[in-house]
């Protein structure tokens, strides 16, 4: 399973002029990329606080334990970015922030069916865990593509992905 993880390694040959072009042009996409998809993270994770008005008044649910489902989202995805970012070093960013986000929106479906209060809670908590898949490679992938004097300007550019798939 691990194996689907691993990067390839690939040798393509471009002939000189096509090199630079090239590479802006992938190193773009490359930032798109990973915009896109952590715009898709905020979404997905954002929603939870969006929806817990509903939830509260479908569920018959207190206030403090709308704070137990949400308090523990958060905790287990402040963890889970710690650990997920380090096994995320050794794998492909393209499958690992794409796999994170597909069991993300799984979650989202699947907290639909449950009425419980702890099924809730048990979801969300897997909810933060797979949302912590989404933070290291994005900066795997900028760390790849820009230099470190650019660096600075791309990750703010990607930082905005936050407020858009948060608004």
């Amino acid at each position: 399973m691990f194996d689907f993880f691993k990067p390839k390694q690939k040798a393509v040959k471009f002939p000189k002029e096509q090199i630079l072009p090239t590479y802006f042009r992938m190193r773009t996409w490359s930032l798109s990329g990973v915009f896109v998809g952590y715009m898709g993270y905020y979404l997905v994770r954002n929603n939870i606080t969006l929806s817990t008005p509903f939830i509260q008044s479908q569920l018959e649910l207190t206030k403090s334990e709308i704070g137990t489902i949400t308090g523990s989202m958060l905790v287990a995805y402040g963890i889970s970015k710690g650990v997920m970012s380090v096994i995320s070093d050794k794998a492909d960013p393209k499958k690992y922030m794409a796999l994170g986000l597909i069991l993300c929106a799984l979650i989202n479906i699947l907290l639909g069916f449950f009425n419980s209060f702890y099924a809730y809670v048990g979801f969300v908590i897997a909810l933060g865990v797979f949302q912590g898949m989404g933070v290291g490679p994005s900066f795997i992938t900028l760390a790849n593509w820009y230099p470190k004097k650019e660096r600075g300007i791309y990750t703010a550019v990607w930082n905005i992905s936050h407020n858009v798939g948060g608004g």
